[in-house]
């Protein structure tokens, strides 16, 4: 699922429990930022505070002893000033979009804390969000649970557990299925067209609420 653990005891069917209800909360945060955390599949704390540290203290100052022995997600890289906050409670489970070495290095002491990198998710969705689903009605692979949407998002998972970037992903698909498949494409003499669609759109509406407007007018 895009997953991976980097340290810690072996994952518990608690844990992975925990794990999912805590990162369904944490990535419906507005603009993706925030501090969830999660213990027995229940929200015990959310802050979506931008910056590392003040997003984590103001979660755990809301209700620390339902924390205690939580599972915390961060939307954002761990450091080491967060690692060294994350360390000073009893945590099962720390989630981040990766970890600096020396916050990696300073974790990794806590032999029973569970690190899980949950990067490759992020950037999963991120991509699948930007894939049309050429078979369905206005929605993207990420939306869709048709066929089709399901086996591009095996592809793309595929893709990135072998270490292909998201422009290399991009090119693979837009190879495949052309320019359409992507909702986001590259500007050049193939997509100039969806480019300037929306902005000749408006254009012609402008021109004739105006011309309407003149004849009402006379």
């Amino acid at each position: 699922i895009g997953l991976k653990q980097i340290s810690g005891k072996k994952l518990s069917y608690n844990n992975y429990n925990d794990i999912f209800a805590a990162l369904n909360l944490s990535k419906s945060l507005l603009n993706n930022l925030g501090t969830v955390i999660v213990k027995h599949a229940n929200p015990c704390v959310v802050s979506i505070n931008k910056n590392k540290v003040k997003s984590f203290e103001e979660a755990l100052r809301c209700d620390p002893i339902s924390a205690f022995g939580g599972i915390v997600s961060c939307n954002f890289k761990i450091n080491l000033k967060l690692a060294n906050e994350l360390s000073k409670i009893f945590l099962e489970v720390v989630i981040g979009n990766g970890f600096e070495k020396d916050a990696l290095n300073y974790l990794i002491k806590k032999k029973n804390l569970r690190l899980i990198d949950a990067t490759n998710l992020n950037l999963e969705s991120k991509i699948t969000k930007n894939l049309r689903c050429l078979i369905c009605q206005g929605q993207s692979i990420y939306d869709s649970d048709s066929e089709f949407a399901n086996s591009l998002k095996l592809v793309v998972k595929k893709k990135l557990e072998s270490g292909n970037s998201e422009e290399q992903i991009y090119d693979f698909l837009q190879e495949k299925y052309g320019e359409w498949i992507l909702y986001d494409p590259k500007f050049n003499k193939n997509t100039y067209f969806l480019w300037l669609l929306p902005i000749l759109m408006f254009i012609i509406g402008g021109a004739i609420i105006f011309k309407l407007f003149i004849i009402k007018k006379n």
